[in-house]
């Protein structure tokens, strides 16, 4: 019955062609007439807004629209590894009965900008003044949310902040997406430095202007909501009785930055507006920074706008506040590096140990011929020093009588200064405890005084001097000599061939046999943009990450850290070591550092051991993978005649090409203070008893509490440095039993409380998976008297 009547419609066809074909032209006609009117108004609804007659604010949820995802679009970044695009957020939660200023509008139409610039700012201010309030409440709520239905939570809040610091600077990458989800080069030369200082200018100006204060505090909620009214103590040590105590004030310094470029620009001072990088010789050269370059900019009425606009006279008297112009004799300004670091009253004991073996690299400097600036920085002194005991201490007491004593003797060799930051922090009940501990560590990293600066943990020596952890050999970008088209994609503000350094430098962690959360890898995997996100801004791609295999070629460890971490079956819950990080250049990573301290807030604190992947995680959510990953494995060091024996111990050794820069985990067996304190918490428990018992061979508890003490006491040996070998690939095995690999994991032991790890070289395949280097006579002796520096104290 089917085929007769398909028969007599053919039949139909046949007789009366003329008539089918005008029906279907016309058909074809309608729904392409509809298609170009919908594209039309999708497009240019900015338009609209831009030609109301009336003078009133127009109501934002009758306007935006967001355009539908490309069909067939997949996740562009780490197919292997990430799969499927997140769900789509509910476009109805980021609405909100706000209005939109059509003078804003009107006056970004009227700047000298590209068109395509143009949009993205446009559709950057609809886009923000559209949240509502309750998004960035929901802040509040998330420590509660970690792995239950509430998920798209986190991927909304990192999502807003991505594409808030994306908003703040003009979208510096030079490929775009293409509509088969590929990485497509843009010839057309938008993104000079010209443009993007004037991108710039137009937004901080939105921002000051027409958005509610304190909109940085929204998104990082451990700001205060007013800090930028706020002051930080700090003191300055010197040998004399008083001390020099300054106050300085968080404000407005410059009216072209936001709250928190200008929070940065108060601290740092001189230090925000330069940066040093290298020439074609290597030889170490001061320029002005990208912040510096910025505020130096000249600003030309008729550069800046094609017409008048009611807001141009403001706008550009406004403009001309505060001009910064460039320091002709910025060559003859010393540099100032800074050596930070935190610290509890708890490492009160540990303090002049670290001291000590650091002024081993300074012994021959007189301080005023030091470049080197030692900065330790606190949430709040009193109620460090002050809990637990009736003894109320002021601040004052605390630097002068508890602080200044420890650091008196090493003042002539290094600057050494004390930083307050409390007032800057919201710290509120339901936050208090990532303002503790090792958690905090961020606040160093996010409020000291420098633009280029090196964090160590309290319980890390250094062994090489800081001038070459910053020379320019080793932290001269890779992505930048590359070559290759590419990389200008992890690029922020230099072009392909600068001799730019690196931003940051990681160090790699011991490859345990510990996994996070399956709960975890996922939410990190959803908090990844999806390409509809990319698209939620149309022509604003507001990130475009490489695939892992493009990745591998540009970075090959940041690749293997991404697979460790992300594959299902691995997990890996160690793989940044977070005791020494360097920063080159603080401008070209605050917003990820910002970012990753958003990540602890947000109740992730549980899916990584302390602060370590989330320094990697806040660059990778932004766009940025031009930092540096020194291997997949920590080294060790260890006596000539132990080295083919299982090796145990709680120090890990961060070595590079052959170079023992640091260890992290003191310089004695076990790296608890005291000891005895150690001891009492490893025999509490009768299997960790039996465990130490077969270790020392002694069976007597008393015995065993003595040697334990002796042990526990005893100096490191380094005569032999063991390095990850470069050339073998640790990635991790799914299955960690699995014979030819397991002997590369790292064990847990009992002593120590439990912070002791051991090795089995007996069973390694050295030369193949690691490197054993003898020391000479000459570095040998070097290496020890650090060690008894460390010691003596």
């Amino acid at each position: 019955m089917l085929n007769l009547r398909i028969f007599h419609g053919l039949q139909r066809i046949r007789n009366h062609p003329k008539r089918y074909a005008r029906l279907l032209l016309s058909s074809i006609l309608t729904v392409s007439i509809f298609l170009i009117l919908f594209e039309s108004y999708k497009n240019n609804f900015i338009s609209t807004i831009e030609n109301q007659s009336n003078t009133e604010d127009i109501n934002l949820g009758d306007y935006i629209s967001k355009p539908d995802t490309k069909p067939g679009k997949q996740l562009l970044s780490f197919d292997e590894i990430l799969g499927q695009p997140a769900e789509k957020l509910s476009d109805n939660k980021l609405l909100s009965n706000k209005q939109i200023n059509k003078n804003v509008i009107s006056l970004i139409s009227s700047t000298k900008l590209t068109e395509r610039s143009k949009d993205k700012l446009k559709e950057c201010y609809i886009y923000f003044q559209g949240l509502s309030e309750d998004v960035f409440d929901n802040m509040k709520v998330l420590k509660n949310s970690f792995a239950n239905d509430k998920e798209p939570l986190y991927q909304q809040m990192t999502y807003i902040a991505r594409s808030y610091e994306h908003c703040k600077d003009l979208d510096y990458t030079n490929f775009t997406i293409d509509f088969e989800n590929k990485d497509e080069y843009k010839y057309m030369g938008e993104n000079t430095e010209k443009e993007m200082f004037k991108y710039k200018l137009v937004w901080n100006y939105i921002l000051n202007t027409c958005f509610d204060s304190g909109i940085e505090s929204k998104f990082y909620e451990f700001l205060s909501p007013t800090f930028i009214e706020k002051s930080i103590n700090k003191w300055q040590l010197t040998s004399s009785e008083q001390e020099k105590t300054e106050r300085i004030a968080i404000t407005k310094k410059n009216q072209r930055l936001t709250d928190y470029e200008n929070m940065q620009y108060s601290l740092k001072g001189e230090n925000y507006l330069y940066e040093y990088n290298f020439d074609e010789n290597l030889i170490k050269i001061k320029e002005l920074s990208y912040m510096g370059k910025y505020l130096a900019f000249e600003i030309v009425e008729q550069d800046m706008f094609e017409q008048e606009t009611t807001l141009n006279n403001d706008f550009v008297k406004y403009l001309q506040v505060d001009q910064l112009q460039p320091n002709t004799t910025m060559e003859t300004q010393k540099e100032t590096i800074g050596i930070i670091l935190t610290m509890g009253s708890r490492h009160i004991n540990i303090l002049p140990k670290y001291l000590a073996a650091l002024s081993y690299h300074f012994q021959d400097v007189n301080n005023n011929d030091n470049d080197y600036h030692l900065q330790i920085v606190f949430n709040d002194i009193e109620k460090e020093f002050n809990a637990g005991t009736d003894d109320i201490k002021t601040k004052e007491v605390i630097v002068n009588e508890i602080l200044k004593p420890v650091f008196l003797p090493y003042l002539k060799n290094m600057k050494i200064s004390i930083l307050e930051v409390g007032k800057l922090l919201n710290v509120y009940p339901e936050v208090e405890s990532s303002f503790k501990y090792f958690m905090n560590k961020w606040i160093s990293l996010n409020f000291n005084q420098f633009n280029r600066f090196m964090f160590t943990d309290i319980d890390v020596t250094l062994f090489e001097n800081p001038d070459q952890l910053f020379s320019a050999t080793d932290n001269i970008s890779e992505l930048h000599n590359s070559g290759s088209d590419l990389a200008n994609l992890f690029s922020k503000y230099k072009p392909v061939g600068s001799n730019k350094l690196i931003p940051m430098v990681l160090l790699p962690d011991r490859a345990l046999k510990e996994r996070t959360f399956g709960q975890c890898t996922q939410i990190f995997k959803n908090m990844l943009p999806t390409t509809k996100q990319r698209y939620d801004f149309n022509t604003f791609k507001c990130l475009s990450t490489p695939t892992l295999a493009q990745l591998h070629n540009l970075n090959p460890k940041l690749s293997a850290v991404f697979n460790n971490f992300f594959d299902i079956d691995i997990r890996k819950l160690h793989n940044i070591d977070s005791s020494l990080i360097i920063i080159n250049n603080y401008n070209d990573v605050s917003s990820a550092l910002m970012l990753s301290s958003l990540l602890n807030f947000i109740g992730l604190d549980k899916c990584v051991y302390g602060d370590k992947e989330f320094l990697l995680l806040g660059m990778v959510y932004l766009g940025r993978f031009d930092l540096s990953v020194m291997g997949l494995n920590t080294g060790m060091v260890t006596a000539e005649n132990k080295i083919d024996s299982v090796f145990c111990g709680t120090q890990s050794a961060q070595v590079f090409n052959g170079k023992l820069i640091s260890i992290n985990g003191g310089l004695r067996k076990c790296k608890i203070d005291p000891v005895s304190y150690a001891i009492e918490k490893d025999l509490e428990f009768e299997n960790k008893v039996d465990w130490l018992k077969d270790y020392y061979s002694i069976w007597d508890e008393e015995l065993l509490k003595s040697e334990m003490e002796i042990d526990y006491m005893r100096k490191i040996d380094i005569e032999v440095v063991v390095e990850s070998n470069p050339e073998y690939n640790f990635f991790l095995n799914k299955d960690y039993m699995q014979k030819d690999v397991e002997n590369n994991y790292w064990l847990r032991s009992a002593f120590c409380m439990e912070y002791g790890y051991c090795l089995d070289m007996e069973e390694e395949e050295i030369n193949e998976r690691y490197l054993i280097k003898k020391l000479d006579t000459e570095t040998a002796a070097k290496y020890k008297n650090i060690v008894d520096l460390w010691n003596i104290n």
